[in-house]
């Protein structure tokens, strides 16, 4: 069968396109089979360090841009050198004869082994420390009232002398500040024991005398020294106090907090 020129001329281009089709498909199936190949091998892959890898770029740019507290630790109070352990309750003195009922904290230091009070007292917070001995001094003159107050030999006139009946040079050390987070100032002080008579009751009395600031690191325009603190208490609440700061109660608190070695200090100031 004779085939013309233009029949011819069809079989041949669709014979040329077949054959450069299928070579083409043939590239495009290799390179499929090898991306596939790829995708396989790297969801089959488990390795810790390739995920971390992906991951830290975005960790590190979400920690760059946080923004951090300039304040941060400005404000911690520095009564965390303490253990605060109990309440009490008394009374300070005021600008005139009266008293005003107080909450004191109680604590212990715990290098030093003394107990103490915190109490608030003309717009500053006061802490005094004690030693088991001049603790000793407090117990003995509350001892020598509760005598008297039971023979009603209690003086109601004659205050200054009172005030010093039991105890006259009693030794603390005295620590203060406008706030409880910035007690700055401390010195060592006197203090007397004794009874006052406030609206014909006697209250058992410790008075803290003033003391030389002695702290050397804080600045400018600091005060020269402390005031006077007056603090009264009645037969209860001086009882709750010495109960509170006794041996018992800061060996207790001490055993708590196995960092520390359970002995008192009976050093005076």
């Amino acid at each position: 069968m004779k085939i013309n020129k233009l029949s011819r001329a069809v079989l041949i281009s669709t014979a040329i396109l077949f054959t450069t089709s299928s070579h083409v498909f043939a590239q495009d199936s290799d390179t499929y089979e090898e991306a596939a190949e790829s995708i396989s091998e790297a969801e089959s892959s488990d390795s810790p360090d390739e995920y971390v890898e992906t991951k830290l770029p975005k960790k590190d740019k979400k920690n760059t841009n946080s923004i951090s507290n300039p304040f941060e630790g400005m404000f911690t109070s520095k009564q965390t050198k303490y253990i605060f352990y109990d309440q009490i309750k008394l009374s300070t003195g005021t600008i005139g004869y009266s008293i005003k009922p107080r909450t004191a904290e109680v604590f212990v230091d715990p290098k030093t082994k003394k107990a103490g009070i915190q109490v608030y007292y003309q717009s500053s917070f006061f802490d005094f420390i004690f030693d088991e001995k001049n603790l000793a001094l407090i117990s003995e003159g509350y001892e020598k009232y509760l005598e008297e107050f039971a023979a009603h030999k209690l003086i109601k006139k004659n205050t200054m002398k009172t005030r010093k009946m039991y105890t006259a040079k009693g030794k603390c050390r005295t620590e203060w500040g406008t706030v409880k987070m910035m007690m700055n100032y401390y010195g060592d002080s006197q203090f007397h024991v004794g009874y006052e008579f406030k609206k014909n009751s006697p209250y058992f009395c410790i008075i803290v005398k003033d003391c030389k600031n002695i702290a050397t690191d804080v600045g400018s325009n600091v005060p020269e020294k402390s005031v006077e603190v007056q603090l009264y208490f009645t037969k209860a609440e001086a009882r709750q106090f010495l109960d509170s700061l006794s041996r018992e109660s800061v060996l207790e608190q001490l055993s708590e907090n196995l960092e520390y070695p359970t002995e008192l200090s009976t050093d005076s100031y």
